[in-house]
């Protein structure tokens, strides 16, 4: 500036037109200083505007990264609520722990979602505190997913609580398979055994054998049928346990209530003692004593 002012002055007296001494309305340490002051408040709205702009793209960045975040939150939200609703059909132990698998590796999934919540919530403040034009939206979007997963929590606790029901009933139902299993095996033997004793018997050449032996075979009668009673009784209440729980099969064995039932029937009827060889043995001995007294009377008349 104080360049400027001397050219001019300079000019105007080597000028041969007489022209007027240069004298500026400001001195030109004035102009100077306002000069100064232009550029400064220059370079602080250029300063201001890149700022501005900065911010704006860092907004607009932000809300991109919001936006996504929150519709991947919302479309995983949306496929654990379904999970969650819905009721599986569980026939067996494997499945039910299978599921109980599933809902705990789902579980931690949650647990570990709630740094995403997080992050979301810490995004959404920060856009907040740079006067975001949509900041209203930003936070009611979080409000909304921060319902959406305490939902989740929920619908979690009330899974929980169904598949632990179904495990604990699919464990009573194989508790009762196995033991179905084992008794029938045990009662199976204990049966097919008793039949081949009594098939087996031996009750003597005679009537008077029989008779003799008859009270011993009355009493183990008694006791081979108290027994086929009270083995059948001890299979039918694990028969009927295992049809209210609603089991249906048995992996374990083959036997079922209705063959057992056969072979309590089969022990309970076979004929103890067996009649046709007691009735053999009385014939034989009326049939001798017959042929001795009539060899005496011969005798007698000889005589």
């Amino acid at each position: 500036m104080e360049a400027l002012s001397n050219t001019i002055e300079a000019r105007l007296k080597a000028s041969a037109h007489n022209r007027p001494a240069f004298t500026p309305s400001l001195p030109v340490s004035q102009l100077n200083e306002k000069w100064e002051a232009v550029n400064a408040a220059e370079k602080e709205r250029e300063t201001a505007l890149y700022a501005e702009l900065g911010r704006q793209e860092k907004l607009d960045q932000q809300a991109k990264q919001f936006a996504s975040e929150a519709s991947e939150m919302e479309g995983w939200a949306q496929a654990k609520e379904d999970y969650l609703k819905t009721k599986e059909a569980i026939e067996t132990l494997t499945q039910a722990q299978i599921q109980v698998s599933v809902w705990k590796a789902f579980d931690e999934e949650l647990t570990a979602s709630h740094n995403r919540l997080a992050n979301l919530t810490k995004l959404a403040n920060q856009m907040t505190s740079e006067n975001y034009k949509q900041s209203d939206e930003v936070n009611a979007k979080v409000k909304e997913i921060t319902d959406r997963w305490a939902a989740l929590k929920e619908l979690s606790e009330e899974k929980r609580k169904v598949l632990e029901a179904d495990n604990e009933t699919e464990t009573k139902k194989e508790h009762l398979r196995v033991e179905f299993a084992d008794k029938a095996k045990v009662y199976s033997d204990w049966a097919r055994e008793t039949l081949d004793v009594l098939g087996d018997h031996f009750f003597g050449n005679s009537l008077d054998d029989v008779t003799n032996h008859q009270a011993e075979l009355l009493e183990n009668d008694k006791t081979q049928k108290a027994a086929n009673d009270s083995k059948k009784a001890d299979l039918d209440g694990v028969s009927k346990a295992l049809e209210e729980a609603g089991a249906t099969d048995n992996k374990h064995t083959n036997t079922t209530a209705s063959d057992v039932a056969n072979l309590h029937a089969q022990v309970r009827l076979f004929p103890s003692p067996p009649f046709p060889q007691r009735l053999i043995c009385f014939f034989f001995e009326i049939g001798s004593r017959g042929l001795r007294q009539e060899s005496e009377c011969l005798q007698q008349r000889a005589c």
